[in-house]
């Protein structure tokens, strides 16, 4: 009786331990947009890094989707992805999204 009682506790203490610790996961969707968000760079390119690297600080894992433009943006409106990275903060996108801080700026001027 001990013995069953000592595993269920220790059953339920594992539970909760890898409950408590798992990894967190955002799924993201991307377009191509080179050297900033691209499949086919590093790191998925330079601002996909950074949203990776920010989220990491707070122990969420990011899982990129690449879709053309459109598709990426009506996939997490939709909700079937939880956000879409970096758009230009118009006023469409203010009322579908939260809009956060620029993740870079222009390599070039104009």
């Amino acid at each position: 009786m001990v013995v069953k009682k000592l595993s269920t506790v220790i059953a339920i203490s594992l539970f909760f331990s890898a409950v408590l610790f798992a990894e967190t996961t955002i799924r993201i969707t991307n377009g191509e947009w080179e050297p900033f968000m691209s499949q086919y760079s590093f790191h998925y390119g330079i601002n996909s890094h950074i949203v990776s690297e920010s989220f990491k600080l707070d122990g969420i894992n990011v899982v990129w989707g690449f879709y053309p433009w459109k598709r990426a943006y009506e996939l997490a409106k939709m909700g079937t992805w939880d956000a879409s990275a970096t758009w230009w903060p118009s006023d469409k996108t203010r009322r579908s999204f939260l809009i956060s801080n620029p993740v870079s700026k222009r390599l070039n001027k104009y």
